[in-house]
């Protein structure tokens, strides 16, 4: 599904968020909301489903070791 901006400015700033979101700069919870304020409300669902699938908990390395 191809993203739709609420505006150009928005297609940006929602742009940069991804870059952060990608390397660790913000959370899953964060980027939902870049999402709802820059994304028209037919991709919300789609872009929520893709955030579920890619986060991850912090820390999860350290606990499931058993240490």
């Amino acid at each position: 599904m191809r993203k739709r901006y609420k505006s150009e400015i928005l297609q940006i700033v929602h742009e940069d968020a991804v870059g952060n979101f990608e390397i660790g700069a913000i959370d899953a919870e964060r980027m939902r909301e870049y999402d709802e304020a820059c994304l028209e409300k037919e991709v919300l669902a789609a872009e929520r489903s893709a955030v579920r699938n890619t986060a991850r908990p912090a820390g999860a390395g350290v606990y499931a070791s058993g240490r």
